[in-house]
């Protein structure tokens, strides 16, 4: 059997236009990885007329798809608004301000330990007395940190 010339069109639509197919069922192709579209943006027809009958039933379906599509957000949406309701959601706002809440915290500790405390603590310990210094100030930080699991209840 000969193998067929690629014919190569400059774009989807003229592709669609010269193959007589809805530039919708093209894009559907690319999208479920159709190897007729070339990195240069060119459409080579003759696999894209290939992998069209081959998969021709998932492509006639697209108004399906979109139906089903538009069930299926209108069922988050719903979910998210129960959520909202049963006061199951926080808002962005509100996590950023705890979270900014503790950090400054967080900050003031190690300010005051590392920069102000810490060289003259252990500036005459030996190295297992400044780790027990240093794992103070680790849970000292750790504190603070567990505070945010009491911000949301």
């Amino acid at each position: 059997m000969p193998k067929l010339k690629p014919k190569l069109y400059s774009s989807i639509s003229s592709a669609a236009a010269a193959l007589g197919v809805s530039e919708a069922i093209l894009k559907q192709s690319k999208r479920m990885g159709c190897d007729a579209f070339l990195a240069s943006g060119r459409v080579d027809g003759t696999l894209l007329l290939k992998f069209i009958s081959e998969h021709e039933k998932e492509l006639t379906t697209g108004g399906v798809a979109l139906r089903d599509q538009k069930v299926s957000e209108e069922v988050r949406k719903l979910r998210i608004r129960n959520d909202r309701d049963e006061g199951k959601l926080i808002s962005v706002d509100l996590v950023k301000q705890c979270v900014a809440r503790v950090l400054s915290r967080v900050d003031q500790i190690l300010e005051q330990k590392l920069a102000n405390e810490y060289p003259s603590a252990v500036a005459g310990l030996d190295v297992p007395q400044a780790r027990i210094y240093g794992k103070r100030l680790g849970d000292q930080v750790r504190v603070e940190f567990n505070r945010l699991k009491g911000e949301w209840k």
